[in-house]
């Protein structure tokens, strides 16, 4: 448990904050609480007023000070105000009581120990705050804003300690055999005899101890495997079981911790699919995969991928419903590939007419189920690889490709005696556009209105009933 070191060192703060700053030999002789104007000219109507939000210049809202240690306590404030010159900091108690006022910095050393606040006042006119607290509305003789917040500077005696606060991260990281190591922490505000820093799993157990920030950025978190890490800084005058393989709930002593860091490191599995090989014939009847499932995946995010037998990414079937909805009749005669795919974000490629060997990012891939279509084998003309006619429908020309507008189909027989059906659908099946033309109608489809990537175009003679499919290409 945790040791509280302050917790009797606050009994009346506003006492020993108010001795501080007004009646002592050691206050600054050039700061005080009465009504004073501290513009630079009078230019005040020319002036807005805003407060902003103020930290200290290590980027801090809370600040521990050890106090009567001899050693200088100075605290730099910073702005976010973009007002006029007319800009002060105002030094409170705990409550706002307003004890005196600073430019730009304070030394809180020889200060009793407690509590002060520190806000930021932008301002027009001339100061009225002897005797105000910050909440009062009237602060100067013209306007005034008060900042939206203010710095915490916790005076403690000798021995205190502070964790400080960690800035950085938090990371993310692909187990994949690659040296990852953080880097940009930063380490402010820490306070104690002795110092280092502890990096846990999960559930708070110690993994590592290393004794500097240096020696943190040269941790390699590849080599810990999949999970999720904590980097803690602690500050300490004596503490026991901070040792690895101790839990960071049983360090006991006078110690304090700082806020932790997050480092997950990610190691997708794509897992292993289960149902295939596929044959189908290409015959108009539905030809689905059934029984396809997988197991032993893992990641945050996953797809089914479906390609040509070179890779060419021809649909993303984002659920194992959409992929056992796909109806590869309507993709021809040919060979597919179904993968599946779980990965983090970041991921490169993933999408339709890309090669599934050029994807980069975190990820893993299962091994490919084949799906092969053939033609049917009772007469019918098999014109080529991915498509089946008859004397009807022998053969079409389809450009330009890809498609931006409009998409023309021209046919090797004209359409002069039959009615001919088109409809486009995506690679999961969905019908995405539909039109039928009469006799020695132009076919030509208005492909405008859909989205890039990869689709099948079926063209049926309706006399026949005969039909081709072809794949298209739509590129915005």
């Amino acid at each position: 448990m945790k040791t509280n070191t302050h917790t009797n060192y606050f009994l009346g703060f506003s006492l020993a904050c108010a001795l501080f700053f007004t009646g002592t030999s050691e206050s600054k002789a050039s700061v005080n609480t009465n009504d004073v104007d501290v513009s630079t000219n009078d230019r005040t109507s020319a002036f807005f007023v805003n407060g902003g939000k103020v930290r200290s210049t290590d980027g801090l809202n809370t600040i521990v000070t050890i106090t009567g240690d001899g050693k200088a306590d100075l605290v730099t404030f910073k702005t976010t105000s973009k007002a006029s010159d007319k800009y002060i900091y105002l030094i409170t108690d705990a409550n706002g009581n307003i004890l005196t006022t600073e430019r730009s910095n304070h030394d809180f050393e020889g200060a009793s120990i407690g509590i002060c606040r520190v806000y930021g006042l932008s301002f027009t006119g001339a100061l009225r705050i002897s005797g105000k607290n910050v909440k009062d509305s009237k602060l100067s003789t013209g306007k005034s804003s008060i900042s939206s917040n203010s710095i915490t500077i916790d005076r403690r005696g000798k021995g205190a300690v502070f964790g400080g606060k960690l800035s950085g991260g938090p990371f993310s990281f692909c187990v994949d055999g690659t040296p990852d190591k953080v880097s940009g922490i930063r380490l402010a505000g820490n306070v104690g005899k002795k110092s280092g820093y502890i990096i846990t799993d999960d559930k708070g157990k110690i993994l590592g101890l290393p004794p500097t920030l240096k020696a943190v950025r040269g941790v390699n978190f590849d080599e810990a495997g999949e999970g999720t890490c904590f980097i803690y800084h602690i500050a300490y005058n004596n503490v026991r079981s901070l040792e690895a393989g101790k839990r960071i709930k049983d360090l006991k002593g006078k110690f304090d911790l700082s806020n932790r860091i997050r480092v997950d490191r990610a190691k997708p599995k794509g897992g292993r699919i289960i149902g295939g090989p596929y044959n189908f014939v290409v015959d108009g009847k539905a030809d689905r995969l059934k029984g396809i499932s997988v197991k032993g995946k893992s990641g945050s995010k996953f797809s089914w991928i479906i390609t040509d037998n070179k890779g060419k990414i021809l649909g993303l079937p984002p659920t194992l419903k959409a992929v056992r909805g796909v109806n590869f009749d309507e993709a021809g005669v040919g060979t597919c590939l179904v993968w599946h795919i779980s990965y983090e974000s970041g991921i490169v490629n993933l999408k339709e007419g890309k090669n599934v060997n050029k994807l980069s990012g975190c990820f893993g891939l299962s091994k490919s189920v084949k799906v092969v279509r053939k033609a049917m084998s009772r007469g019918r003309k098999n014109v080529n690889e991915t498509n089946v006619f008859t004397e009807a429908l022998t053969d079409v020309k389809l450009f330009p490709q890809p498609a931006s507008s409009v998409l023309t189909a021209e046919l090797a027989t004209e359409n002069s005696t039959s009615t001919i059906m088109v409809r486009i659908n995506d690679i999961v099946g969905h019908e995405v556009s539909s039109m039928r033309f009469q006799k020695n109608e132009a076919i030509k489809m208005d492909v405008s209105n859909l989205r890039e990537g990869m689709y099948l175009m079926t063209l049926q003679n309706e006399d026949t009933g005969y039909r081709m499919t072809k794949q298209i290409m739509i590129k915005n």
